[in-house]
């Protein structure tokens, strides 16, 4: 790699081995950190300084001068942009750029099924980390951010990692998740992944134990309880459950490997018979009198005017008048043709079916006031109104 900013600084020109100074290294960390990107003037004063001299900015103009008489015919190129510079890296010459890329690339993999493969592009990306980015300069306490921004990056991808080594089982991952456990102790993925490494080699004893030394560890620290994935693999080793994968994606995975055909089994899919169904425009489970008819024309307005035509037919001769439809009987409900003797009360109509006012035969109880009557109307003025009788 000609330049690399993933541990300790090094550039490599057309000579061998490029030497700086130590504000250079400090000045063209910063740029390397951001490649391909302006930074200004004043960030870099910040990570040069934490009290920076007043002489800072002429500082900063001396030593982009000589980084550009050093750096001459190596391929890297700092150039002014605005009130900053940009550091130009052509593409597959820095380590930042090739570990990205080829964590792109291993995650593509992972997604498409092919472990091994990514395997091999997890192994090559993680192998370009050489320590902390940028560990032998002195840089301030302004580039922290992003120096931790990298290094949570790498920790994602490690465990990506090890999640596909697991999944493929090819090794022992004990030794080196207890490495990270100690690391990282709150990093409650690493305890599930050491869980399940310690189950797979026969150790449910020390399973059992990890997952206490992580809970006691999470309650002393943070005063929480450890998340579901983590109790749900202490379940799991309590009733002696074999399939003990960390995550469901890790399930996935394995679950890949072990149907490599793609023989998903007699399974019917989308289109068995309660699909059939649907299509046919009924509803799922209903008997056939009750299934939505399917019109030419579609929509609401045509199941409507079926509705209306199916009410409007008499019932069979099987039942009795103003029998209404059972649903659960499978009988379909349908206005009857003659009314009962007691119906709901409507508008114009009382509980006894006498009309409340309108022409024809009224109720005779409309100013005593039967139990479904309303108050008796009156007239703007006040005055009741007569019977026509």
């Amino acid at each position: 790699m000609d330049f690399a900013i993933l541990g300790t600084i090094r550039l490599n020109g057309p000579a061998g081995r490029v030497s700086l100074s130590r504000k250079q290294r400090a000045v063209i960390a910063a740029l390397l950190l951001h490649p391909n990107s302006t930074v200004s003037t004043e960030r870099l004063i910040s990570a040069l300084w934490d009290d920076p001299p007043r002489s800072a900015v002429a500082n900063i103009q001396t030593y982009v001068h000589q980084l550009r008489r050093r750096l001459e015919g190596s391929g890297l190129e700092v150039r002014t942009e605005g009130s900053g510079y940009v550091c130009e890296v052509p593409p597959g010459r820095l380590d930042l750029h090739v570990f990205e890329e080829g964590l792109r690339r291993a995650r593509a993999e992972r997604s498409g099924g092919d472990l091994a493969a990514a395997e091999r592009e997890y192994a090559a990306a993680i192998a370009l980390w050489r320590g902390t980015p940028a560990e032998d300069v002195p840089l301030s306490g302004a580039m922290a951010p992003r120096i931790t921004e990298l290094e949570e990056r790498l920790a994602v991808a490690r465990s990506e990692w090890i999640d596909v080594r697991l999944a493929l089982g090819r090794e022992d991952l004990v030794a080196e998740l207890r490495a990270l456990v100690a690391a990282h102790p709150l990093r409650e993925r690493l305890w599930e992944q050491l869980v399940v490494a310690l189950h797979r080699g026969g150790r449910r004893d020390e399973a059992l134990d990890a997952f206490r030394q992580a809970r006691e560890l999470l309650v002393a620290e943070l005063g929480i309880e450890p998340g579901p994935e983590l109790r749900r693999l202490h379940t799991a080793l309590l009733s002696g459950d074999d399939d003990l994968d960390a995550r469901p994606e890790l399930r996935r995975l394995r679950a890949a490997l072990t149907d490599a055909d793609g023989d998903l089994g007699a399974w019917p899919g989308p289109r068995g018979p309660r699909a059939a169904s649907m299509d046919a425009g009924g509803d799922l489970g209903a008997p056939p009198e009750r299934r939505r008819p399917r019109t030419a024309g579609g929509g609401v307005a045509s199941a409507r005017g079926e509705a209306r035509r199916r009410r409007a037919v008499p019932p069979d001769g099987d039942r009795e008048p103003g029998a209404r439809g059972r649903r659960d009987a499978g009988v379909p409900f349908r206005r009857t043709a003659i009314a009962s003797p007691v119906r709901r009360p409507s508008r114009s109509r009382c509980r006894m079916g006498w009309r409340r006012w309108g022409p024809g035969p009224r109720c005779p109880r409309r100013y005593g006031g039967c139990a479904s009557c309303p108050p008796t109307p009156r007239t703007s003025s006040g005055a009741k109104r007569r019977s026509p009788s």
